[in-house]
């Protein structure tokens, strides 16, 4: 995977992470909207063009699945990937979520 796309990555499972601590269940913050995809903290910034280049290289590895509408469901095998990563693995996004990071239990 690029870095770039491993970057989209890791701002989706910590966006599933804070979603999963505010009480949503699993079934709800694996999915995120097409529309909402775009406005994800971290991804804001981005061209919507690359967001989409970064989703669909995700869907190539398996990582995720995406509907007709554009929408994005993290799969099983993606969530347990980022939970075998040490802490370090997310040094890169640290500037966008801080503290975030400690309070969802990335950073221990």
């Amino acid at each position: 995977m690029t870095k770039e796309t491993t970057r989209a990555f890791k701002i989706f499972y910590c966006e599933y992470k804070k979603r999963r601590k505010s009480g949503m269940s699993k079934k709800q913050a694996i999915c995120f909207d097409n529309s909402e995809i775009y406005q994800l903290h971290g991804l804001i910034k981005w061209d919507p063009s690359d967001v989409d280049c970064a989703v669909n290289e995700l869907r190539a590895e398996g990582y995720v699945k995406t509907d007709i509408l554009g929408g994005v469901t993290l799969q099983d095998n993606s969530i347990e990937f980022m939970e075998n990563q040490s802490s370090k693995y997310f040094d890169d996004i640290k500037d966008l979520f801080g503290g975030l990071l400690n309070l969802i239990g990335i950073l221990k």
